[in-house]
């Protein structure tokens, strides 16, 4: 049943499914808007009236993996589409730092596992919390944003 609602061509919501690597260490959910694709493309423009692109972002463990669900409605389907492609051609690591930037740049509600985030490097708690403040209120590119990986290494948030 779950595979019918996500394939019916009639319904007017896409849905994409990928699984992250890792332990559960991280939740994520919210509504977000972004600025660019992973190779910089532009998606959205907030600087003017603009039908922006929305999709719904939820990231979550279940019976020991974690899963990334995007969806969105299909009328945005030529401008993020090509995103959830990017995100689907990539590495697992490379997926769980996708991830991990998405989650600071543009989520808003986000759990943490408490012993994961106790046992960071303290640099490595302070990027996480100044990255999270930066993003408040300054659009921003994966590219020039620092790569965090909060899903396969058990020791480090920040990817050096």
């Amino acid at each position: 049943m779950l595979n019918q609602a996500f394939n019916d061509a009639n319904r007017q919501t896409i849905h994409a499914v990928l699984e992250l690597p890792g332990p559960a260490r991280v939740a994520a959910a919210a509504p977000i808007s972004i600025a660019c694709d992973l190779e910089e493309n532009e998606i959205n423009r907030f600087d003017t009236f603009f039908d922006v692109a929305e999709m719904a972002i939820s990231i979550f463990p279940n019976s020991g993996q974690n899963w990334l669900v995007i969806s969105y409605h299909r009328r945005f389907r030529d401008r993020l589409g090509g995103f959830v492609a990017q995100l689907r051609a990539l590495s697992p690591t490379s997926l769980a730092v996708a991830a991990s930037q998405i989650i600071i740049m543009y989520v808003e509600n986000v759990v943490f596992c408490p012993t994961y985030v106790s046992s960071l490097p303290a640099a490595d708690r302070a990027a996480v919390e100044r990255s999270f403040s930066e993003t408040i209120h300054e659009k921003t590119t994966f590219a020039l944003f620092p790569k965090f990986d909060f899903f396969t290494n058990p020791d480090r948030a920040l990817v050096v």
